[in-house]
């Protein structure tokens, strides 16, 4: 490829996030170009009942003002080598003959379809269907919502022509006269991804009621679509020679942009929720009960399990206990012996993902007593919420090679030396904490980087290590055997 002497050589970066959307410019080390980052929250309409949506011509009428407003800082002052998408995985919505939206956005937390989801499972062979799938039966996930519109709305549902997620949606109204494809990586977050063959679940579509006529085509994340629509060609005319690489999965994202690339170093990410990964190439075997795997290209695949609970929980409870700044937390966790409170917490204030995926799960807090106080309860939590890590690393490290390492992301983990070291104890291996920020964008970046052959491998450019915590092994049975108190306690209430 040739680059321009005369400007800047940049990727154009979209990433779309559940409640922020980020677009920026990444220079050719995937590190984000100075004074060219916007960050917009946008609007999810939720209620009590379970919805989690958002309008489809809303937020993209917000990502297309914001290229407007990129392009023009720029002024033509940086080469923009291509344009880069990432979307939170996985969202869902239905289309007209004129491939308009006749539904809203319907996200991964969306959970109206809980009866129809119940449905499934007692009609098909689960096990089965989660090997092919790499996903478990579940409103996360797109068949049960298929059979939620049939069932609650059927006028609508029979407009529907055309199913896609978000991403896609958006690429179809930039090339608006082309067939545009998914990438496997938004596919195999859908629940209708057949992981053994890359292609639609063909059994699964058929047990639903959908034509697999009306889903996109899938292509690997470095196909491209080039030539936009007559409006944005006239609109963002800089962009109309530039190849558009088809969407990736956030966490994907995520994953690469944290250093994650061999199959001894897990990314752990903890923000308002929580995710534990790992990359695997070529991996057919069947997925421990409880995990995911998805898709990155055609023989990666990303093996881990997702949490509702995170920062959330924390959040929480600095709003409604009164508690102090967390520097004040800190200093108390500091002089503290693990498990010493007496308290043993499910931390499901937004319900449970892995392992058990619960729709029941609640925040519960067994012991109190009269000697307890705020901070216990605080502490009762990190503690707990690092426990769910552990069974999940339970689950995940048998996959793996010897000599793990965990490279850590999100601001709610960062923030707290405690949490960090907590982390490490209980999972027993080294946690790192590298200098990368903005981890999701810059994935995406180095995965375009690599699809123009500008990076040979995901590896070109290594994250630094700023800080290393090493498990202490004298922890390892205190909190072995809290872990085997929060199970039996998660026994009394669920089925696993």
């Amino acid at each position: 490829m040739n680059l321009s002497k005369n400007k800047k050589s940049v990727i154009l970066v979209i990433d779309i996030g559940t409640t922020f959307l980020k677009i920026g410019f990444f220079d050719l080390k995937a590190n984000p170009v100075n004074d060219f980052q916007f960050k917009i929250p946008h609007t999810l309409k939720i209620d009590k009942v379970g919805k989690n949506e958002f309008d489809p011509i809303e937020l993209s009428l917000l990502i297309e003002k914001c290229i407007d407003d990129i392009l023009i800082k720029s002024d033509r002052k940086h080469e923009i080598l291509s344009v880069a998408v990432d979307s939170m995985a996985s969202t869902f919505l239905g289309l007209d003959k004129d491939k308009n939206p006749v539904t809203n956005v319907f996200t991964y937390a969306d959970t109206r379809a809980k009866i129809q989801m119940e449905k499934i499972k007692e009609e098909i062979d689960v096990e089965e269907v989660y090997d092919r799938t790499g996903c478990p039966i579940h409103t996360a996930y797109v068949p049960a919502k298929v059979r939620w519109l049939n069932s609650e709305f059927p006028e609508l549902y029979r407009k529907i022509e055309y199913w896609c997620d978000f991403s896609t949606y958006l690429y179809t109204r930039w090339f608006y006269d082309q067939d545009v494809p998914c990438s496997y990586s938004i596919a195999s977050w859908s629940g209708l991804f057949n992981r053994y063959n890359l292609k639609w679940d063909e059994e699964l579509l058929r047990h639903i009621g959908i034509n697999q006529n009306k889903l996109p085509k899938l292509k690997p994340y470095s196909s491209f679509l080039m030539n936009l629509g007559s409006d944005f060609f006239k609109r963002w005319d800089i962009l109309k020679n530039i190849p558009f690489f088809l969407p990736i999965g956030d966490g994907a994202a995520s994953h690469i942009g944290s250093g994650c690339t061999s199959a001894n170093h897990i990314s752990l990410s903890i923000g308002t929720t929580g995710a534990m990964r790992v990359l695997l190439n070529s991996f057919n075997k069947r997925i421990p009960k409880g995990l995911w795997a998805y898709n990155l290209g055609k023989d990666d695949t990303l093996l881990g399990g997702s949490f509702s609970e995170g920062g959330n929980v924390l959040m929480w409870l600095m709003n409604n206990l009164s508690l102090p700044e967390q520097s004040k937390i800190e200093d108390y966790l500091k002089n503290v012996s693990y498990d010493n409170h007496a308290l043993n917490v499910l931390p499901f204030i937004a319900g449970e993902r892995s392992l058990g995926w619960s729709f029941d799960g609640s925040l519960l807090i067994s012991g109190i007593g009269l000697s307890t106080s705020k901070f216990d309860i605080y502490q009762a939590c990190l503690e707990a919420i690092s426990y769910r890590f552990g069974l999940v690393a339970d689950k995940l490290l048998p996959s793996l090679e010897n000599n793990c390492e965990i490279l850590v992301s999100g601001g709610a983990i960062q923030s707290s030396e405690y949490w960090l070291q907590l982390m490490s104890d209980v999972l027993q291996i080294p946690v790192n904490l590298s200098n990368i920020s903005e981890n999701t964008c810059k994935g995406t970046s180095i995965l375009a980087l690599e699809s123009l052959n500008i990076w040979d491998s995901w590896n070109y450019i290594p994250s630094k290590i700023v800080k290393k915590y090493y498990p202490d092994s004298n922890k390892a049975s205190l909190l072995r055997e809290a872990m085997g108190r929060q199970k039996d306690l998660y026994d009394k209430f669920f089925t696993y």
